[in-house]
This record gives structure tokens, sequence and C-alpha cells, in this order.
């Protein structure tokens, strides 16, 4: 009989550890998951201010690639999206494709242009100028950060330069115009 009493004492000690480790778990579950959930969030965003970088760097030099789209000797002069610089920039920016972040870089595009120098076709050469790109992108985090979020989304915009690469070809005049 006795050992039989010590049997009941050793579960009654059992029992009341694994109550005490149950509350002590969902404690730390509380705790942790929301670090998690917005360690996922804080990564969602990362990966969103990365992708607009690369939409951004990727559009400037497309941008710069072509003929520009003003006149030399203008600073800073934004430009329309009729201009080509634009519509290479916009391609970039439409071409751009990412699945698995829940994230949209807008396709409302700030180009700006400061050119130097654009040859005439009769001399050719390399434009002096560069034009700056800036993108814009909307980040849906997920969980917790999403929901604390002003409209449940993060905004985030990026700006690059690139110098400008073109060079105006050289057209050949006839002898008979230059007399």
């Amino acid at each position: 009989m006795v050992k039989l009493h010590k049997r009941k004492s050793i579960c009654r000690k059992t029992r009341a550890n694994s109550g005490t480790s149950l509350v002590e778990f969902c404690a730390v579950l509380i705790i942790t998951v929301p670090i998690i959930l917005s360690v996922i969030d804080l990564g969602f965003i990362a990966l969103g201010a990365q992708m607009n970088d690369t939409v951004s760097r990727d559009a400037a030099r497309a941008a710069a690639e072509g003929p520009p789209g003003g006149t030399p000797g203008e600073s800073n002069a934004t430009l329309k999206s009729s201009t080509e610089p634009y519509k290479r920039a916009q391609e970039v920016v439409e071409n751009f494709y990412c699945t698995n972040v829940p994230a949209k870089v807008r396709e409302d595009l700030k180009l700006t242009e400061s050119l130097t120098d654009v040859p005439p076709n009769t001399e050719g050469g390399a434009v002096d100028g560069q034009i700056a790109v800036e993108t814009t992108v909307d980040i849906y985090p997920p969980f917790l950060i999403g929901g604390i979020a002003e409209g449940h989304k993060i905004t985030l915009s990026a700006r690059h330069d690139s110098p400008y690469t073109y060079v105006v070809p050289k057209v050949a005049v006839p002898i008979e115009s230059k007399i």
C-alpha cells in the first residue's frame, strides 16, 4: 500500500507540471507570434523597397538609352508622357512583374531631364546630360503592419539618375547641298 501512495503523488506532480507548462507555452506564444508576423511584414516591406529601387534604376537606364525628350540648356525639365524617354521608362515599369511580393509599382512616373548639349545630326556625337526617374510603390503587408498602416498600405518612392548614353548618328550631307 505504500507503493500505491507514492505513485499517486508522482502522478499529481506530473499533472500540475503539465498545466503550468501549458500556461507558460501560451504566454510565450502571445509574445512571439506578433513578433514573428511583424518580422515577416518587414521582410515584405524590404522586398517591395528593393523591387521599387530596381524598377527605378532600370527605367532610368532605359530612358537614357535613346534620344532625349527636351531641348539643350533646360535643367530639371519635367518630361511629359508623350515624350520618347517617358515611353521607354514606362515600358520597363509595365513589363516588370513580381509574383511573390504583395506590392504594386505605380505606372505614374516622374521624369526630369537636364541636357547640356545635343549635337546636330550633321556632326553627330554623344548627348551630354542626364535623366532622373522617380517611381512609387504601394506595399501591402499581409499581417500586423498592414493593419496598422493607413489605408492598409505603405508607400515608398525611389529616384535614380542616369547619364544619357545615346549617340546622335551623323547624317551624310550630299555635296550638292553644301554649295
